[in-house]
């Protein structure tokens, strides 16, 4: 079951995020991975419907809470994908690093998204199963110029060692807040690179440095 975390923020502070793609890509399991208690199990059922958890992450002492929503994969599901899709902040793109076509179909759900909410959600690429390595068929190369190409963000995770999980959580908390918490001036195109999980971070606790006494620097790293 997802772990629920109550807070008693308001509203405002939820941030709406929505895990979509094809069927048998692990998102199921990687929902489960980014609730702060999460297990890996390789008997999961697909999602039928909806599941949503929501995970706090402190950023300069600010309670970012972060509602994750697993969306079923069925497309007999559509009605449910068009009420699921709306006011949303970030979409993380999930494919199977070992499933070419799953890669390939990443677009298609993109558009999906699109026809029910145009706002400009942050867009991360997420290649799940990196852990299969001899199994790959989708390169790290292949997936990180899509993202360049297309201004979107890029992870390459593996919901079962649970390598770079958290440390997706905590990039799109941090960028959510620098986009809708801190006033700063616009920061420059920045290029992708491989990410790892910081084992220095406190938790789910994230400090920024400061830029002077007034402005803080943004420590999200794409």
């Amino acid at each position: 079951m997802p772990v629920i975390v109550t807070s008693s923020n308001s509203p405002d502070n939820i941030y709406k995020i929505i895990l979509i793609g094809d069927e048998r890509t692990g998102k199921s399991n990687l929902f489960e991975r980014l609730g702060e208690y999460g297990k890996w199990d390789s008997a999961i059922p697909p999602t039928i419907g909806v599941n949503f958890l929501k995970r706090t992450i402190k950023i300069s002492d600010w309670p970012m809470i972060l509602q994750i929503w697993d969306i079923a994969a069925d497309k007999r599901m559509e009605a449910v994908w068009r009420a699921c899709f709306r006011k949303t902040y970030a979409v993380f793109l999930v494919y199977d690093i070992t499933n070419k076509k799953s890669f390939l179909r990443i677009e298609d759900w993109l558009s999906k998204f699109r026809e029910v909410d145009d706002l400009v959600a942050q867009i991360v690429l997420v290649g799940n199963k990196c852990d299969l390595e001899d199994q790959r068929e989708v390169s790290y190369e292949e997936a990180r110029l899509l993202a360049e190409e297309r201004c979107w963000k890029f992870v390459e995770v593996s919901a079962k060692t649970l390598e770079n999980v958290n440390h997706l959580a905590r990039l799109i908390a941090t960028d959510l807040f620098n986009r809708y918490i801190t006033i700063d001036e616009p920061e420059p195109p920045r290029k992708i690179s491989r990410l790892y999980e910081d084992k220095s971070q406190d938790g789910d606790v994230i400090k920024l440095k400061e830029k002077n006494e007034e402005k803080k620097k943004s420590v999200c790293a794409t």
